[in-house]
């Protein structure tokens, strides 16, 4: 089975013998693969609601791996017993959905070792929150497919001050790395908060003035890291 390159990222960020749960599978295409491997013990998939959980079960099942891939039926993580999984997987999502669906699972969060997570949106919200709670980003990876950007972040419980404003809003490995397609993401990232700005100059809303300053800030942050990745600085805050 060949995976694309977003989620053939994703496979490689969960470590070989771990017992995995796709939360929001879609077509359980990420747990196929890992169980086709027979590299992890235990691979569970999970959905939210009927029609993509018959989707996913039709995918498991032309696949013959209907006896390898145990399809759940519920909500994030309130199908799976604590303890059952090491690694949580959540891909195509929000990023405050994933912290919502974290946040529910609290019983779950002390004895899973990784988290492998694809945001849609709201990096920043997620990085923040796995901050808080005590998790790093152990790896980090950036993909470009159809002509779209995504983010991926495997997280471990610890700390290792990897974390600053700028890196909630880039990641710290991915800076690190200087990932190569980091600086058309930042740009297509400062482009973005260009157009906003420039639509906020014409509100009419009470914060406006407020949210311009925020706004400008994002943006000169961005052409901070920018001109550090292209050499014409040495750092960045």
């Amino acid at each position: 089975m060949q995976l694309s390159a977003r989620l053939f990222a994703l496979a490689s960020m969960i470590p070989k013998k771990s017992r995995v749960v796709d939360i929001g599978t879609d077509h359980a295409y990420l747990p196929i693969f890992l169980a086709m491997r027979g590299t992890h013990p235990r691979v569970l998939a999970t959905e939210i609601s009927a029609g993509p959980f018959a989707r996913a079960f039709a995918c498991v099942c032309e696949h013959g791996m209907e006896d390898r891939v145990e399809l759940r039926l519920g909500d994030g993580l309130d199908v799976v017993e604590p303890g059952e999984v090491d690694v949580a997987v959540m891909a195509g999502m929000g990023g405050s959905t994933m912290v919502d669906i974290l946040q529910r699972g609290s019983a779950h969060r002390m004895h899973l070792k990784r988290l492998v997570l694809q945001p849609m949106s709201g990096q920043e919200t997620l990085r923040r929150w796995l901050d808080l709670q005590g998790w790093y980003p152990a790896q980090e990876d950036l993909i470009r497919e159809d002509d779209k950007y995504y983010e991926i972040i495997a997280a471990e419980p610890g700390s290792d001050d990897a974390f600053s404003r700028i890196r909630h809003r880039v990641g710290p490995r991915l800076l690190e790395a200087r990932n190569p397609l980091l600086a058309g993401y930042l740009e297509d990232q400062k482009k973005h908060w260009q157009e906003v700005l420039s639509q906020l100059g014409n509100s009419r809303s009470e914060d406006k003035t407020e949210r311009m300053e925020d706004i400008s800030g994002r943006i000169e942050e961005l052409e901070e890291v920018l001109a550090w990745l292209s050499g014409l600085s040495t750092s960045f805050k």
